[in-house]
């Protein structure tokens, strides 16, 4: 009955990269990480979807560098402001993200009190039109 209502939604694991947005910064795109680090090896890709293969990585990290002062004119994070776009996508309905910190769980509750303007989703929309992102994949348009 439930599902009938209000139709199919989905719930969205690491929505921040597994820390790869959430740095906004913090990263270089030839970032070395060290030898027992899952990312020196590209990641899971299981789990992480190849965002920490060396391509993929350097990509990212300059797509994150390009997202930051979309999020700064806001005066949000880039994970604030990765959070918010993700939590507006109408198929998703839950966003599961992890904290390391009482600091990151407040960022992360700094995500609820704001919402993105069309102008933010317009400049968003830009910077992975630029890195060629899929923003809808399959899953998302079957609804």
């Amino acid at each position: 009955m439930e599902y009938r209502k209000f139709g199919p939604t989905d719930l969205t694991v690491s929505v921040l990269g597994f820390g790869c947005y959430d740095a906004a910064g913090a990263y270089a795109e030839d970032q070395e990480f060290g030898v027992n680090d899952f990312r020196a090896t590209g990641g899971n890709p299981d789990m992480t979807v190849g965002i920490y293969d060396k391509d993929a990585f350097a990509r990212n990290v300059r797509l994150v560098n390009d997202l930051k002062p979309i999020a700064e004119s806001r005066g949000k994070t880039v994970a604030q402001m990765a959070l918010r776009w993700v939590l507006t996508h109408p198929a998703i309905s839950v966003a599961l993200v992890g904290t390391l910190n009482t600091q990151q769980l407040e960022e992360n509750i700094g995500t609820l009190d704001w919402a993105l303007s069309g102008e933010d989703m317009r400049r968003i929309d830009e910077v992975f039109a630029k890195y060629g992102v899929n923003t809808s994949p399959p899953m998302f348009t079957s609804f």
